[in-house]
């Protein structure tokens, strides 16, 4: 996928793989950079679909100084695919949400990201998303609205991790309200841990096993904690379903003991 926003928010496609992993499957930590990278966005997965179309909203707090941006991101393929691993995409012609144009890349990916405090501040996600495709040879014209809101994590966000007490989080109607499944991702050095759980699950608890492979981080180097409330839904227009996801995801520079 393509660049997110500011810092280097990215979708890695290596991470982007991760996201397949079922509910309660450990992750273990890979290698990143020698110095700690901002975990890419994780988004849900789906096999046998016709595309995916992305909505995400990014909420990142470095040091105590805020960042938001919107994204918007769609492939297209000519057959049933998993989001995960499918590389060749389709065609689609003219693409826009909420009127706003996407660009397409050589690789008929498509996506445009507005960051606050830019010419372009955001793309209208305040609620309500509108999808325009145009079509092409094997991509059928086709419009979506879709009028849910946006899930969030309303929880807390620790200032401070001690990897030997391990981490817990609640997620349920009230701390994830409108979400499918949440990530957890945590940064730290050269290492990144990721946890996918169902938006109703309840209170979760990350042990110190799998903390203790993290890095130490500071206040002057620090590691990142990001945690993505989803929702996703399959539309099909044509016949040909298509993923569509909703999520909303803040990264917190996180201290590490």
């Amino acid at each position: 996928m393509k660049l997110l926003s500011a810092r280097s928010l990215v979708f890695a496609t290596l991470l982007v793989s991760l996201a397949g992993c079922k509910p309660g499957d450990p992750v273990q930590p890979v290698d990143s950079t020698l110095e700690t990278a901002v975990p890419p966005i994780l988004l849900p997965a789906r096999d046998s679909v016709y595309g995916a179309m992305y909505s995400i909203k990014v909420v990142h707090v470095f040091n105590g100084h805020v960042t938001k941006s919107e994204q918007a991101s769609a492939v297209f393929y000519d057959n049933p695919s998993n989001t995960t691993t499918a590389t060749e995409h389709a065609n689609a012609g003219f693409v826009a949400v909420n009127a706003f144009t996407l660009n397409q890349g050589h690789d008929n990916e498509y996506d445009r990201t507005a960051i606050e405090g830019h010419i372009f501040e955001d793309l209208d996600f305040a609620d309500s998303v509108y999808w325009v495709v145009q079509g092409d040879e094997t991509v059928e014209p086709f419009t979506f609205a879709w009028s849910n809101r946006f899930p969030a994590f309303k929880g807390e966000f620790p200032a401070v991790i001690t990897r030997k007490d391990g981490l817990s989080f609640t997620f349920d109607e009230a701390s994830t309200p409108l979400a499918d499944s949440v990530f957890v991702a945590i940064a730290a050095g050269d290492k990144l841990l990721v946890k996918r759980y169902p938006g109703d699950i309840g209170k979760v608890f990350i042990g110190a096993d799998e903390l203790e492979k993290l890095q130490a981080c500071s206040f002057s180097q620090p590691g990142y904690l990001q945690i993505s409330a989803c929702v996703d839904d399959i539309f099909t227009p044509d016949g040909k379903p298509r993923l569509m996801v909703k999520q909303t995801t803040e990264i917190r520079t996180v201290i590490i003991r």
